[in-house]
């Protein structure tokens, strides 16, 4: 969008301020300030050192200025004594004159920063001594209780001020916004922004060689980011103890109300709005890729592959292990330091089951929501069209591909899981595994009993069918393996 582009005609706003103009309205606000007590001490104090200056060497000067300081000194010593004059706070207070100078507060603001500025200036060349005096004197004299009351008085009129106007804030601002987009050249912004981006870094590059050339002042630079981090958590820290100083009624009190106040009907426009937008994002990377496949994979796959081809894999890899270290070290500190806190162990413990118990809650929940919800039918139909998103070939051929990989692994090396499984069964102890085994079995022995009369039955018959099925195929596999149970089975017989 150009600067030239057309559009609705709008009221064109005022750049810069107004042309001088002198008025009824503005001498009779000049008049009212020179009758202020303020104003008059300071005209009785400043102007003979004006009229001083003005005179120079010229006697002719030095006398009209001296004739001219008489009469002001005569004309303002009541506002000297604090006498007979309306105070500056009296007469800004009325409103055709706040209302004059209101229009003036941007110029006098900036008026005000340019002379702090130069004040600051001024005062850096001090000692250090002078430097905190000045400070200490500049608290002590500022009035926190005018600063509140500006910012209550600043709410109010804008409180007010939008109750008392009766178009909306949003077309309030619309000509202002309308016409700012009209001024500004997005092409041209557009290619700022490309020129910074271009050059953003060469441009960090400079800052760090520039910074680096006083390697103190780097150090001072990032000794900072601990100092805030310490800031912001003791900040935060002395933020929430109050907090928990409150009854806990009062707390849950405040949050949920808070908690009330959000707009869930807006979290749910959001929403929408996100779902409608990866909708066309997927719809339309359909529309413009080639022969109906998406785009949006095939150029995420080519981001990728462009960082791939940059990044140093083996550097990577490097760093992944390091990584890997650094967080078994951790780990390993961790569980050191627990072991003089065994209460935190105990939860540990406690966590574990903790968390499976609550797999387990959301599992029943889900299967009474499911069974309270959808008919037979419909539950039927939901498992159909789930099962029907499982390609069963691609499946099986995964499968293949695992066991044939798994088949390579023991052809290249024969025994190279049987010396992890006889070294790792090798170094059990026998005794404390026979004990849990013997229990275990046991105990699902125990639970099992009631229902055995329902369960093993329905076992046994289907594992002698599918050995049937095996011998009459003639699979000797099949038959070796039956012969070798029930030669395993007669030998120990007991005879009656």
């Amino acid at each position: 969008m150009g600067a030239n582009d057309s559009s609705p005609s709008v009221p064109r706003p005022s750049v810069g301020p107004p042309p001088p103009t002198t008025s009824a309205g503005d001498t009779r606000l000049s008049q009212a300030l020179l009758q202020t007590r303020e104003v008059r001490q300071v005209l009785h104090a400043v102007v003979p050192e004006v009229l001083a200056g003005w005179a120079g060497e010229s006697r002719f000067r030095a006398l009209v200025a001296a004739v001219v300081a008489r009469s002001v000194r005569r004309g303002f010593a009541a506002a000297a004594n604090g006498n007979g004059s309306a105070s500056l706070q009296a007469v800004l207070r009325q409103p055709e004159h706040a209302r004059q100078l209101a229009a003036q507060v941007p110029t006098l603001l900036n008026q005000v920063l340019d002379v702090s500025a130069a004040v600051s200036d001024g005062v850096a060349q001090l000692s250090p001594e002078d430097k905190a005096r000045v400070l200490d004197a500049a608290l002590d004299a500022l009035d926190p209780a005018l600063a509140g009351q500006l910012l209550t008085s600043l709410a109010r009129i804008v409180n007010e001020a939008r109750a008392a106007d009766p178009i909306p804030l949003a077309e309030r601002l619309r000509p202002a916004v309308r016409e700012w987009l009209r001024r500004v050249d997005f092409g041209e912004l557009k290619a700022a922004v490309d020129a910074v981006a271009a050059n953003s870094g060469a441009v960090a590059a400079m800052l760090n060689e520039e910074l680096w050339q006083y390697p103190t002042k780097m150090v001072c630079l990032l000794a900072m980011l601990p100092a805030a981090v310490n800031a912001g958590l003791e900040g935060l820290t002395k933020t929430v103890e109050p907090i928990n100083g409150l009854a806990p009624d009062l707390v849950a009190d405040v949050v949920l109300s808070l908690t009330r106040d959000v707009d869930g009907a807006a979290i749910g426009r959001l929403v929408n709005a996100g779902c409608e937008l990866l909708r066309k994002v997927h719809t339309g990377s359909v529309l413009i890729g080639d022969s109906s496949k998406p785009q949006l994979p095939r150029t995420l796959a080519q981001l990728v592959d462009d960082v791939l081809r940059t990044v140093d894999v083996g550097l990577l890899l490097k760093a992944r292990a390091a990584l890997a270290d650094a967080g078994e070290s951790t780990e390993t500190a961790v569980i050191e330091l627990l072991e003089q806190h065994p209460e935190l162990v105990r939860d540990m413990i406690v966590g574990r089951f903790r968390e499976r118990g609550a797999g387990f809650r959301r599992l029943a929940r889900t299967t009474d929501l499911v069974e309270r919800t959808l008919a037979d039918p419909d539950l039927a139909a939901a498992v159909t069209t789930g099962l029907a998103e499982v390609d069963a070939q691609e499946l099986a051929d995964t499968m293949n591909r695992a066991v044939g990989m798994l088949n390579r692994v023991r052809a290249s090396a024969p025994h190279v899981v049987r010396d992890v499984l006889v070294q790792t069964i090798g170094a059990l102890d026998e005794v404390e595994v026979r004990d849990a085994v013997g229990g275990l079995v046991e105990d699902v022995v125990a639970a099992l009993e009631p229902i055995a009369g329902e369960i093993v039955p329905p076992v046994i018959r289907g594992l002698a069918a599918l050995l049937a099925a095996g011998t009459k195929e003639g699979d000797e596999d099949v038959r070796a393996a039956v012969s070798a149970v029930r030669s395993a089975l007669h030998g120990h017989e007991v005879v009656a």
